[in-house]
């Protein structure tokens, strides 16, 4: 139970954190695009196209982790583009760059380097944790499973 409620807040963690990093390249796409173009990863035909991609794969991600939907493709897509982020920012760190990230909105800046690395590192762990520990109770995963249980009559010593 301990471990379920653990997932859960785990889950809602991530869930939020990629919502927040996801509601302002969606809304604003052409505001994104030039944080990706300038990591210079990808040829610019697909920065247009890839950063819309990446901003709605974040979001639909954030919405499974939520509602407990399919928790481990989610968790593990999650936690692919943490690895990716964190390998990003530290190749930012490398390469000096003293550029704003991208990651969040807002014009305060997040600087893209060591210390963005360790912030998505720091949140690699909870997104790991769902992925080994989905949790049992408080998804939709849980409620489908308990659903199905109900309507296949298994003998469990549990029933004598």
């Amino acid at each position: 139970m301990l471990l379920d409620i653990l997932s859960l807040l785990c889950r809602l963690f991530v869930g939020f954190i990629f919502i927040y990093a996801s509601y302002d390249k969606i809304i604003n796409p052409q505001d994104f695009a030039p944080f990706v173009a300038q990591y210079e990863i990808a040829p610019l035909w697909t920065v247009n196209w890839g950063s819309a991609v990446f901003a709605w794969t974040e979001f639909t991600v954030s919405i499974l982790l939520i509602t407990g939907w399919q928790i481990r493709p989610a968790s593990f897509l999650a936690s692919l583009m943490l690895v990716f982020f964190t390998g990003l920012m530290i190749y930012a760190g490398i390469t000096g760059a003293g550029f704003d990230c991208g990651c969040f909105p807002g014009d305060a800046g997040h600087p893209a380097g060591y210390d963005a690395a360790l912030r998505d590192a720091i949140f690699l762990i909870p997104a790991l944790l769902v992925f080994f520990r989905p949790g049992e109770r408080f998804s939709i995963d849980a409620m489908r499973t308990r659903k199905h249980k109900k309507d296949i009559w298994v003998l469990d010593l549990k029933d004598f």
